[in-house]
């Protein structure tokens, strides 16, 4: 009968040992970096590697359509109704700043950008909108198809771009340069 029990006992250990083997951890701040600085370089005409990117990105679960017309990254996300509790104001204003500092880095061939939920639509030039990471976070590298280059890049700024991107300063000046319709 003991025997029985303690095999038992070891099965059932192995069992939830077993179990918890497929657990994930949380992605630390080093993988996101290196996660989204694979993207580097990508062409706007390449919809499974923006569309990559985008996933890496603050709201990435919640992508719905994504276009590439005319060269134009234009992104829609899930929800943004009344009873949307992800997408409160403060979360669009920090994803969408987040989002189209990344992809004008990581994008650099797009002639514009442009995220939306529900009512709220950010869209910016690249031109200025490069200008204005430059005069906030740091200078650009001179080549944006140079994936050392970006990579180095992100590395260097990631944690400045988050900041900025949950700095209520660093916003304001973002959002009277590109307001949000």
């Amino acid at each position: 009968m003991k025997r029985h029990i303690v095999i038992f006992l070891l099965t059932f250990v192995c069992f939830l040992s077993g179990c918890g083997y497929g657990i994930e951890r949380p992605p630390s701040e080093a993988d996101q970096k290196e996660e989204i600085s694979e993207f580097s370089g990508t062409y706007v005409g390449d919809n499974s590697s923006v569309y990559g990117l985008l996933l890496s990105l603050p709201g990435g679960e919640a992508v719905d359509q994504l276009e590439l017309t005319d060269q134009v990254l234009a992104v829609t996300y899930k929800g943004g109704g009344q009873d949307d509790s992800f997408w409160n104001e403060a979360k669009v204003k920090e994803a969408f700043m987040y989002n189209a500092i990344y992809t004008a880095i990581l994008v650099p061939n797009a002639k514009g950008y442009q995220f939306a939920v529900g009512e709220n639509v950010l869209q910016a030039e690249p031109d200025k909108l490069r200008t204005w990471v430059m005069e906030h976070i740091g200078s650009l590298p001179e080549d944006l198809m140079n994936d050392e280059h970006v990579k180095a890049y992100v590395e260097q700024h990631a944690v400045d771009i988050a900041e900025a991107a949950n700095s209520t300063q660093a916003q304001t000046s973002f959002y009277r340069t590109f307001p949000m319709e």
